[in-house]
């Protein structure tokens, strides 16, 4: 694998993570949050686990889900970095 392809999983993981701490402040279980924002919620481990990357619209749908905007996510993308 290249460090690029390597870099991107840890991005991925990295988003998982803190998409996860956000859904978990929301009060709501996985498929709560599926639900909500119109996926399975085999989508929303998948995603939380770093397994795949939601596209930038479907990304917005899990903020907006959350009750949060572009700054929350970027503090919980700095706390899932350093785990």
């Amino acid at each position: 694998m290249t460090s690029s392809k390597l870099s991107h999983i840890e991005d991925y993981k990295t988003l998982g993570r803190a998409l996860a701490e956000l859904r978990h402040n929301a009060g709501l279980t996985q498929v709560q949050a599926g639900e909500k924002i119109g996926v399975r919620s085999n989508f929303v481990s998948e995603v939380e686990r770093g397994n795949r990357g939601p596209r930038w619209h479907t990304l917005l749908i899990f903020l907006e889900v959350y009750g949060v905007g572009p700054r929350e996510l970027v503090g919980a993308l700095e706390r899932a970095a350093h785990l």
